[in-house]
């Protein structure tokens, strides 16, 4: 499933590049297509976890990951220009290798990496003490 998710991203942001975005159908507010998949990612981690856990932090950091980048590229159009007050953009360095002279992310992107680092510290606060506190605790007391 992760491989397909990995393509379904990969699929979104190639139709950026060659414009058939999510805002151009008038679908990116249509929550729920985002959400289903987001759900058909994180039902098979939970089921993982129960049932065989292991390697479960690397399997939970990454759905997490896979889904911020599924929400940031369902956000993501370049080309928009309809909410130039709504964008925070900062100046990039002059480089020879990318052309671009700033990097522009609306509300949406920005909320999707406050919830993204929230959920990562949450899924960090709660592997932390059972894989690694308390081994280490065990082995230095006996």
């Amino acid at each position: 499933l992760n491989s397909a998710m990995k393509g379904i991203i990969v699929v979104l942001l190639l139709a950026e590049v060659f414009d058939i975005t999510t805002q151009r159908f008038g679908i990116q507010q249509v929550w729920i297509i985002p959400a289903g998949l987001t759900l058909a990612l994180v039902i098979p981690a939970a089921v993982q976890t129960l049932y065989y856990p292991e390697h479960t932090f690397t399997l939970w950091v990454s759905t997490e990951l896979y889904a911020f980048c599924l929400w940031f590229a369902w956000w993501f159009d370049a080309r928009d220009e309809s909410n130039k007050d709504t964008l925070h953009c900062w100046r990039l360095p002059q480089s020879n290798w990318f052309a671009a002279e700033q990097i522009c992310v609306d509300v949406n992107q920005i909320m999707a990496s406050y919830v993204f680092l929230a959920i990562l510290l949450a899924t960090i606060v709660l592997f932390l003490p059972h894989r690694v506190i308390m081994p280490c605790a065990i082995y230095f007391n006996f």
